[in-house]
């Protein structure tokens, strides 16, 4: 399977203990390749995978779309504001971990 600039998802198999992804989204189109990405990895392990995701809020409505799409795939915990907002170097950030359901 051949998804996003040239990368081969079958080439991307293992039994990961955690993956973290930051800034991996900038636009929508962008959303439904790695939602694709994070179930295939899934697929592919023994065990439900924790991903962890952050990234800078560059705009309301991508943040939205992005965690609809993930509470339709995994079950979502946002991490709290308060803690990110104490913890990160940037402004606007937000935090999402989520398994497969």
């Amino acid at each position: 399977m051949k998804d996003v600039e040239g990368i081969h998802f079958s080439d991307l198999a293992g039994d990961f203990d955690l993956i973290i992804g930051s800034d991996l989204i900038y636009f929508e189109d962008s959303i439904e390749p790695l939602i694709k990405m994070i179930r295939h990895l899934n697929s592919k392990s023994k065990k439900p995978q924790t991903f962890y995701i952050c990234m800078k809020v560059r705009g309301h409505e991508l943040k939205e779309k992005l965690l609809e799409q993930l509470n339709a795939n995994f079950k979502v915990t946002t991490v709290d504001q308060e803690y990110i907002d104490a913890q990160a170097s940037i402004h606007n950030a937000v935090a999402f971990v989520f398994k497969m359901d």
